[in-house]
């Protein structure tokens, strides 16, 4: 069986998605058991100079939806960047979710060598790269990072998380086909 771009690319982008929603949960706890509004959260950072709690969201739940749209030959969907709270980033992440639960296979592998945009940075324009090469050069490392810099902001404030919390989403299929076989 062939491992395909839509093999290397969905599955993790799903389970990085269910990830941020795990940290939404842990967080409303955190909140709930400190007896703040959770709304606070969403301008938590790392350090002053980077960006807040909501914007990681927004940052990985964009990448996740340019991925699969750069890859499948469409204009990826431009989705808002206000947030009133956490009920809204669970709100955007299922979007998300649904989104990229409905990426084609046949087209991901069709374009797996046609030409994408990539976008170099505010003002610097923009190059043209491969899909397959978008999605391992540019789009997952950046996905991934959100979501860890996402992660590290809430156990930096003291929420109560593990590395479990971050990594069950990415296990699950493979210790439930586990489980299956005994």
């Amino acid at each position: 069986m062939t491992y395909t771009l839509h093999d290397a690319t969905v599955p993790l982008l799903l389970a990085g998605l269910n990830t941020l929603l795990n940290l939404l949960t842990k967080a409303e706890a955190h909140a709930a058991e400190k007896s703040f509004d959770a709304a606070q959260v969403l301008g938590w950072k790392l350090a002053e100079d980077m960006l807040p709690f909501a914007v990681q969201y927004f940052i990985a739940t964009d990448s996740a939806l340019k991925i699969v749209a750069r890859v499948q030959g469409t204009e990826p969907e431009v989705l808002g960047k206000e947030f009133a709270g956490l009920a809204d980033l669970r709100e955007r992440v299922e979007h998300a979710i649904s989104r990229v639960k409905a990426a084609d296979p046949a087209t991901f592998e069709a374009r797996t060598d046609a030409l994408v945009p990539l976008g170099l940075g505010f003002g610097k324009g923009e190059m043209q790269i491969r899909a397959r090469d978008y999605v391992v050069a540019y789009g997952m490392p950046n996905f991934f990072f959100h979501v860890q810099t996402a992660y590290s902001i809430l156990r930096a404030k003291g929420v109560q998380l593990g590395k479990a919390d971050y990594l069950d989403p990415f296990m699950a299929p493979f210790v439930k086909a586990s489980q299956e076989k005994q």
